[in-house]
């Protein structure tokens, strides 16, 4: 994920039962975020279209994965898990 995948990903998560938007989300926190935390937030598309995205950060003990949504017309095809094994590959990496 990079800044450039920001709307797309906040229009996602908005439109995603369960899922807490707060001021942290916002374009200028989620750069801070993203550098912060560099290679670990994750963005699936099909083709051009998002259909999912996974925010995921660590504390250096710890890993977090904030926000996961995968949109409900590419959803059980495996997108989620997907993005929740990568993610947990890059944290243990």
């Amino acid at each position: 994920m990079t800044i450039a995948d920001h709307s797309a990903v906040r229009a996602l998560w908005s439109k995603t039962d369960g899922v807490v938007l707060t001021d942290t989300d916002e374009k200028g926190p989620m750069q801070v975020f993203l550098e912060r935390n560099p290679g670990l937030s994750l963005v699936a598309y099909y083709g051009d279209e998002l259909a999912g995205a996974g925010l995921c950060s660590q504390d250096g003990r710890r890993g977090y994965m904030h926000h996961l949504a995968v949109r409900k017309e590419f959803r059980r095809h495996g997108i989620g898990s997907a993005l929740v094994q990568e993610c947990l590959l890059r944290l243990r990496q």
